[in-house]
């Protein structure tokens, strides 16, 4: 970020993308609006939103010119990022025996993402021309096309049917909905999914920091940073890989 804060001092920069950072994980918390969207409006067209919003979000970051646009649009991209349409999706389409692996391997196969974009990192981000919009490039060109494929050629998922039929029968409401979440019955299982998801989200900002870091104390070149990337991602695919095969063997709650 050093082209919106370089002529601040190290401290400030770090104090202020932090922030940013703290700002732009509340887009996490925004997700609920989204995931209430889906049993409303239906698993294909808020797929194909949540695709275009991508897009969208990687363009109004490589077209910022300023810190605040460039936060803004963050705050956007991790609104949709954080979206797990695709393995609600997968979750009511798949067999019970096979539901955890498959969820799995689609989230491994997210991860070819990521190689793509370390690899564009490899080309745009280097010692002498740090070009950091390159790195939005990919989502752009890929995200805005990828909105009209889900959108004209993707099936509505059968759950999603039988849900609209029966809301047909019984209207819902926002606020009902709302009340039900602390209505039910066994809420230890919620609280305890609860607290690893604040967990999780706290962790992001320390990760989020993990390249400024880096980049602050200047003893490892991009290079290797790239390839500390790529080793975090693989590893992450082979947890990805355990946890589908044991998943459907011993339990989730035992993964958890």
């Amino acid at each position: 970020m050093a082209e919106f804060l370089g002529e601040l001092p190290t401290n400030e920069a770090n104090s202020i993308v932090a922030l940013a950072g703290s700002i732009t994980s509340i887009g996490m918390y925004f997700l609920f609006f989204n995931q209430y969207l889906v049993d409303i409006v239906g698993r294909k067209l808020m797929l194909a939103i949540t695709v275009f919003g991508m897009g969208i979000s990687s363009l109004g970051m490589f077209l910022s010119v300023n810190y605040i646009m460039y936060v803004s649009f963050r705050f956007f991209l991790n609104f949709f990022f954080m979206s797990d349409i695709w393995l609600i999706i997968i979750n009511e389409e798949s067999k019970t025996n096979k539901r955890a692996l498959n969820s799995n391997i689609i989230l491994m196969a997210g991860l070819f993402g990521a190689i793509i974009m370390v690899m564009c990192r490899f080309t745009f981000i280097t010692e002498v021309n740090p070009n950091w919009r390159g790195m939005t490039l990919f989502p752009i060109i890929l995200g805005i096309p990828l909105f009209f494929v889900v959108y004209f050629s993707l099936k509505e998922s059968s759950k999603f049917q039988l849900m609209k039929e029966n809301r047909e029968k019984k209207s819902r409401t926002f606020i009902g909905d709302i009340k039900a979440l602390f209505q039910i019955d066994d809420r230890k299982p919620y609280i305890m999914i609860l607290i690893i998801s604040f967990l999780f989200g706290f962790s992001n900002l320390f990760i989020g920091l993990f390249e400024k870091y880096i980049a602050d104390i200047g003893t490892i070149s991009q290079d290797r940073v790239t390839i500390i990337f790529f080793l975090t991602i693989f590893t992450v695919m082979i947890a990805y890989l355990i946890n589908g095969l044991l998943a459907d063997r011993i339990g989730k709650e035992a993964i958890i």
